[in-house]
């Protein structure tokens, strides 16, 4: 196991893991210094690639011996994977609960029991839906780029936001409502979030701009409600999607495309709402930091994809400017010392590109 320690929530979410699984060694990487208790090493920011892998040889080594020693770990499948416990203030469906409910001009469904299988977009879907139709864009034309902002003003995920900063102080359930709907209800100190509608009344919801008031929030009482459904969720699953259908391939105002981002860890891309390129795009901003605009050259796939990607990782904190060289995750690899020959050449190069400018 190799934990960000540095990442939103990585005490609580390894102190779980560790519960689950006490024997499975892990390795902590930290630019800040953290230290997790129970962790076999910690590996300071920004990893060198060797250290590393020997460390983890060190470990491997370590299970090797301490088997031939003890009686054999239990297997994957005798062993329950960790799931994010909702807390006893929500409020569940009942049976008798009617399948819809009504607000002027939207018709909310309830939302199905998850099924436990990641989501997906099924071949041949029109994408549209999460990333728009726009075409690319000069991304250093001011003037193109004033137009692929959205403001957040009176927007369903702007209020989602709030009331999770709100939740994440709190001892205590908060509802998201609209008029007499709940539309989530976040459990106390922001650890999960149900969702008693679907994802086609969240999708319209997600493209309306409120007028104010007509979105609040109200703390519930956290020993006055029964134990809720299998509709709760991490956050991040709820805040990503709602992204994803709030922006359509635009960007919020403090994300410049020109500019270049970062990952600061890996997404769970197997829990979160598949966007196109996602992969790919994650891997290449995981590498280095980079402009979205040569993201999006550098695969070759339209600038809406990027932006897609980029608009949801950064709803969720996963995605930041760089203004650091000590922004890269691995310690890039020292470059090789020049030849004297091609040094000479460098410097004619840099004459004859001065001439050219006069």
């Amino acid at each position: 196991m190799i934990i960000d320690a540095d990442s939103v929530g990585a005490r609580e979410l390894w102190q779980a893991f560790h519960e689950k699984r006490p024997t499975c060694p892990a390795i902590a990487i930290s630019a800040a210094g953290i230290e997790l208790e129970g962790v076999a090493a910690t590996i300071a920011k920004p990893i060198r690639i060797e250290q590393l892998i020997e460390t983890i040889r060190r470990l491997a080594e370590q299970i090797e011996s301490d088997s031939q020693k003890t009686p054999p770990l239990p297997t994957s499948a005798s062993i329950a994977a960790p799931v994010v416990a909702p807390s006893p203030g929500l409020v569940a469906e009942t049976e008798g609960e009617e399948k819809t409910q009504r607000i002027p001009t939207l018709r909310l469904q309830q939302r199905e029991p998850e099924t436990g299988e990641s989501p997906a977009t099924p071949p041949g879907k029109d994408l549209s839906a999460v990333c728009g139709t726009a075409e690319d864009i000069d991304c250093n034309d001011e003037a193109q780029v004033s137009k692929l902002f959205l403001s957040l003003e009176g927007r369903l995920l702007a209020a989602l936001q709030m009331v999770l900063a709100e939740a994440k102080q709190d001892d205590q359930p908060i509802a998201l409502r609209y008029k007499e709907n709940t539309l989530a209800i976040f459990h106390p100190r922001g650890q999960a979030v149900a969702v008693p509608v679907g994802d086609a009344s969240l999708q319209r919801l997600s493209q309306v701009a409120f007028p104010d008031g007509m979105l609040f929030f109200e703390k519930l009482p956290g020993n006055g409600a029964s134990a809720p459904g299998p509709m709760a969720v991490h956050p991040d699953v709820l805040l990503w999607k709602v992204a994803a259908w709030t922006y359509r391939g635009r960007l919020p105002t403090n994300l410049p495309p020109n500019v270049r981002v970062y990952l600061r860890h890996w997404p769970n891309l197997t829990r979160l709402l598949e966007l196109p390129d996602a992969m790919r795009i994650a891997a290449l901003l995981n590498e280095q930091p980079m402009s979205m605009g040569r993201v999006a050259e550098a695969l070759q796939i339209p600038q809406r994809h990027v932006f897609a990607f980029c608009a949801c990782a950064h709803t969720i904190g996963l995605l930041d400017l760089a203004k650091r060289a000590a922004d890269h995750l691995i310690e890039p690899p020292p470059a090789p010392p020049e030849h004297g020959e091609r040094q000479f050449l460098g410097r004619i190069m840099h004459y004859l590109k001065g001439l050219m400018t006069r």
